[in-house]
C-alpha cells in the first residue's frame, strides 16, 4: 500500500529477485525497486514533515475537536474502532507512531481512500491538527474489549509472539519509539490480520522492515491467525511512555 521504502537498498538485488522471480513479496520488491528514487524523496519529505509537527506544542483539547469531527464517523467516539469492519483501534496507540501514519496518509505514502478524505479534510499546512489529534488519541484508554480470534491457537501465538515480535512491541504490546513499533495492546483481531498478510504480501512496505515483512511471508496462515489472535488479547494499559514530551 503506498510508495515503498525498503529499508535494505544495498542488497543485490538481481540475485534475490532471480530467486524468488515468481514469489509474491518479490514482485512486490520489484516495483518497489523500480520506483526507489521517488521512494527516497517520500521517505525524506516524510521525515522533513514529521520534524516540523513534533516542533508544535500539542493541544489535545483541539485535536479531540478535529477527531469528532473527521475521524470519529469511523473509528468511533471513543477511538476504538470496529473490530468487523477492520477498523483500528487508536486510542491509546503511541503518539508519535500516530504522527507518523498521519504524514503517511496525507502523503499518499499509505493506501487508504477513507483516509485520504479525512486528511484532505485538515486543509492546507495540517502540521497543527496532526499534532492534536495524536495527542488527543494517545491519551485514550485502550479499548477493553477489543475483537477476538477464536481460540484455538494461542499457545502457538504466543510462542511466535515472544519469539518474533516481543523484542520490538515488547512483552505487553505496548510498542517501542526507538525501534518505531506501535503498540499493538488493544487492537481487533481482524486488523492485526489484515495488516500481517498485507506487509507478508509485500502490500504494505512504507514504514516496515525488509527483514520484517520476509519473515511475516514465511509464516504459515495458521501462524499469522494465531499470532493475530494472540495479539488481541493483549491488554496493557497506556502509560506515559506512549506519550511524547
Amino acid at each position: 500500500m503506498g510508495v515503498a521504502v525498503i529499508p535494505s537498498a544495498a542488497l543485490d538485488r538481481s540475485r534475490l529477485l532471480a530467486r524468488h522471480r515468481w514469489h509474491p513479496l518479490w514482485i512486490a520488491v520489484a516495483a518497489a525497486v523500480l520506483s526507489l528514487p521517488l521512494s527516497v524523496n517520500a521517505a525524506e519529505r516524510a521525515k522533513e514533515l514529521l520534524a516540523k509537527t513534533l516542533a508544535l506544542a500539542a493541544n489535545a483539547n483541539a485535536g479531540g475537536q478535529a477527531f469528532a469531527r473527521n475521524c470519529a464517523g469511523c473509528h468511533g467516539d471513543k477511538a476504538w474502532g470496529v473490530g468487523d469492519a477492520s477498523i483500528p483501534a487508536l486510542a491509546g496507540q503511541r503518539e508519535r507512531y500516530l504522527l507518523t501514519q498521519l504524514i503517511d496518509f496525507a502523503e499518499l505514502n499509505r493506501d487508504a481512500v477513507e483516509m485520504h478524505r479525512a486528511s484532505a479534510a485538515l486543509g492546507i499546512a495540517p502540521e497543527q491538527q496532526w499534532r492534536n489529534i495524536a495527542a488527543y488519541l494517545a491519551r485514550l484508554p485502550m479499548n477493553p474489549r477489543p475483537q477476538k480470534g477464536d481460540g484455538k491457537s494461542l499457545d502457538n501465538g504466543s510462542g511466535i509472539y515472544r519469539d518474533s515480535c516481543a523484542s520490538c512491541h515488547r512483552e505487553d504490546g505496548m510498542g517501542d519509539d526507538s525501534v518505531a513499533a506501535p503498540a499493538l495492546a488493544g487492537q481487533h483481531y481482524s486488523y492485526v490480520l489484515m495488516q500481517i498478510r498485507g506487509m507478508a504480501s509485500g502490500h504494505r512496505f512504507t514504514n516496515v522492515d525488509f527483514d520484517l515483512a520476509l519473515m511475516l511471508d514465511n509464516m504459515s496462515a495458521a501462524d499469522m491467525a494465531a499470532v493475530a489472535d494472540y495479539i488481541s488479547r493483549l491488554s496493557a494499559m497506556p502509560t506515559a511512555a506512549q506519550l511524547l514530551p
